[in-house]
């Protein structure tokens, strides 16, 4: 059967739509009674009378009986809507309620069993509806508290607690009416959170991808602000979920993206011309590789969009040519090096000014570059520095002052005395200064081994005595043999009136040891009758300067320079890549460079060459020396050689105190032992072999004192 209203197809028999609710036709029936007489005349009339009566109070009291049972069904009905919902039957409920009311009223008996059959039939039909309704609810019900565990509620949490708290109480009460209500509601709120999760979610996709394409952009220190800026505020939105402001702050954060892309391709582009352009024949050897990959990088990155490694790996290329173009302004040398604490390697280095000539001074250490190569072919690597600093007040300073001594100075050597003796004031003790004194005429005499006691020094100057010849090379020779197991920076100064007329020992000789330890010196000539051409090859061939004077007082001034251009050197303290190969040169790199200033060296040195931790032969308890090795030596170094083997092995010594001095200031030495025979006992192969050669070196050339 159809529905007239609405078109739904209906079970036969059904009497209300179960689509719209409305009444279908019903079966009325109006039956007409038919049974009368043809004719004649009523027999019995007071019989029939009687039994009319009857029958008439009998259908009255039925009939009262009856409209009061459907009052009774009818009240009921009417109360439906206190406990049940209507939803879909709500007109027809309304309709048949009124219905229901206007047969009572107007008594209409013949009406009230349909009409009573229509309200049984749509009141189970609401009651099925409100059951369908809670079982409904209790699915959404149980949905809807599992939402806050599974999904974030955001800008949705207030509304969503006081629905749940709604719903549990319909629920716990079996509100049929509320469960009705609330269907739809949590229904819409239920998708509307998931919706908000989904879009957020999409938003959330956004951000991860702009922050990760921000990754492959160069950012200064302004645009890092803003990148921040931009970024939190997404990350705010998506904190609370609010996908009104995540739709803003997206955009903005992926417009910023678009806009600061665009402008790292310009800023590439400009530095690309200038790098593409630059003479790569004016960088040294340790820059030329670097500078060769900083660029392969660039372009390859540049090709790959990686624009934040492509800016900084053109940037890097930039910074070399600046260096480049900056460091023309300054002269930077490496003057001397100090291998004592091996493997950590001190480097002095000269800086000057080329236009005024002056030491720079104020230098970041942080600002200190240094790459290291090996001589056998290996690649120049960055090494760290330990240390870079200023040597005036914090580096250590050793001075041999050799002072001329021969009858020809006269009453000048009194004058040199006080000079010498006022110098003393100038030695930064604090930091380590030391000086040995030593003294040259007829022979050479060492007045006072390395010290800084100043006071001692003193006495020392003014108890020299003079002599008659004037034996400086000899001297010069002897010092140097004496300073170059000193650790920290080192320095020869000596004065001469007279000609050199009396060393075993030659110019070159001179020259070369002073090279091969890499220690300046510095000589004076006092008056015209020295050989000047002599002391100022000696002095410039080996990093000092030779000065000519007049006047003994002029010496005070001199003096007071060579001891400002050592404490104006820059010490580097780093630890070298290769910590036990002493026989391999190390190519050095050095490089400054801030916003004021480029600087950069490149030299090489031997370890094996400087005296490691005050030895003369580090590892002469693990090779063999050889004579070779030392005819390069001064007799002191000889002495120094032999008996540092013993030194090794915990020898005390007690005699020579030369030996003494030299040892005590050594950090490994710990001297308890006198008995030399039972110390020599305890040498490896090595050291017993390397023993017998110097003792016999020593016998043939009748070194030390040693006889054949």
């Amino acid at each position: 059967m159809n529905c007239k209203k609405c078109g739904e197809r209906n079970p036969d028999g059904a009497k209300f739509c179960k689509s719209c609710g409305s009444q279908l036709d019903p079966s009325k029936k109006e039956t007409k009674n038919t049974d009368r007489p043809e004719n004649g005349r009523k027999k019995w009339p007071m019989v029939l009378a009687a039994a009319a009566a009857v029958v008439v109070v009998g259908t009255g009291i039925a009939a009262t009986v009856y409209k009061n049972a459907f009052r009774k069904q009818a009240e009921a009905f009417q109360s439906l809507p206190q406990t049940y919902a209507l939803g879909q039957y709500e007109a027809e409920y309304n309709r048949l309620n009124q219905e229901a009311e206007a047969v009572l009223q107007k008594n209409r008996f013949f009406d009230i069993s349909g009409v009573k059959a229509v309200m049984s039939e749509l009141e189970a039909q609401i009651l099925d509806q409100n059951e369908q309704n809670a079982e409904q609810f209790e699915q959404q019900y149980a949905a809807f508290k599992e939402l806050e565990k599974k999904q974030v509620l955001g800008t949705y949490d207030k509304e969503y607690k006081a629905m749940q708290k709604e719903a549990e109480n319909y629920h716990a009460s079996s509100d049929y009416i509320g469960i009705a209500k609330i269907l739809e509601p949590m229904q819409k709120l239920s998708d509307s959170i998931t919706d908000m999760n989904i879009k957020v979610a999409e938003y959330k996709t956004v951000y991860d991808d702009t922050v990760e394409a921000f990754q492959l952009l160069y950012l200064g220190q302004d645009e890092k602000d803003d990148y921040e800026s931009y970024r939190v505020a997404l990350e705010d939105a998506l904190g609370r979920f609010d996908v009104k402001e995540c739709e803003t702050a997206s955009a903005d954060f992926t417009d910023y993206r678009e806009k600061i892309e665009q402008d790292n391709v310009k800023q590439i582009e400009n530095i690309k011309d200038d790098v593409d352009d630059f003479d790569t024949a004016e960088l040294f050897d340790a820059e030329t590789d670097e500078f060769q990959k900083n660029v392969k990088e660039a372009q390859n990155s540049y090709g790959d969009k990686n624009y934040a490694k492509a800016y900084k790996s053109y940037l890097a290329c930039k910074k070399q040519m600046g260096l480049v173009e900056q460091s023309y302004s300054y002269s930077a040398n490496l003057e001397q090096v100090d291998v004592s604490e091996f493997p950590e390697v001190k480097l002095y280095l000269s800086i000057k000014d080329f236009a005024t000539g002056s030491y720079i001074d104020n230098l970041d250490p942080a600002s200190f570059r240094l790459m290291e190569a090996l001589s056998d072919g290996g690649k120049y690597r960055k090494s760290d520095i330990l240390s870079a600093d200023r040597m005036d007040g914090k580096e250590k300073l050793n001075i041999a002052m050799v002072a001329d001594c021969s009858a020809s100075m006269g009453y000048d050597f009194a004058y040199g005395q006080d000079i010498m003796a006022a110098f003393l004031n100038s030695m930064q003790t604090k930091a380590g200064d030391q000086a040995a004194l030593y003294s040259f005429s007829d022979y050479v005499d060492r007045e006072m081994y390395f010290t800084s006691d100043t006071d001692a020094l003193s006495d020392a100057i003014y108890d020299m005595e003079m002599g008659n010849m004037t034996a400086l090379y000899d001297a010069l020779v002897f010092s140097l043999s004496e300073i170059v197991v000193q650790d920290g920076a080192k320095c020869v100064i000596a004065f001469t009136d007279g000609i050199e007329n009396y060393s075993t020992s030659s110019k070159e000789f001179v020259i070369r040891k002073a090279n091969e330890n890499h220690v300046p010196i510095y000589l004076i000539g006092i008056g015209t009758s020295v050989d000047d051409a002599e002391l100022r090859d000696i002095a410039e061939s080996t990093g000092g300067f030779y000065a000519n004077i007049d006047n003994i007082y002029d010496m005070e001034h001199i003096y007071d320079q060579i001891y400002q251009d050592q404490k104006s050197m820059y010490v580097v303290r780093y630890r070298t890549n290769e910590k036990k190969a002493t026989d391999i040169g190390r190519f050095i790199y050095i490089s400054y460079y801030d916003k004021k200033r480029g600087i950069r060296l490149q030299d090489t040195y031997m370890p094996s060459e400087y005296k490691i931790h005050g030895f003369i032969f580090y590892d002469s308890d693990s090779r063999y020396l050889t004579e070779e090795e030392l005819d390069n030596l001064t007799e002191i170094e000889v002495l120094i050689a032999l008996n540092e083997i013993y030194a090794r092995r915990g020898y005390l010594f007690t005699k020579n105190q030369a030996l003494i001095s030299h040892f005590n200031s050594c950090d490994w030495y710990n001297g308890t032992e006198e008995d030399m025979l039972k110390v020599a006992s305890t040498f490896n192969k090595y050291e017993t072999k390397n023993v017998d050669l110097l003792v016999n070196y020593e016998c043939k050339h009748g070194l030390n004192n040693r006889k054949k």
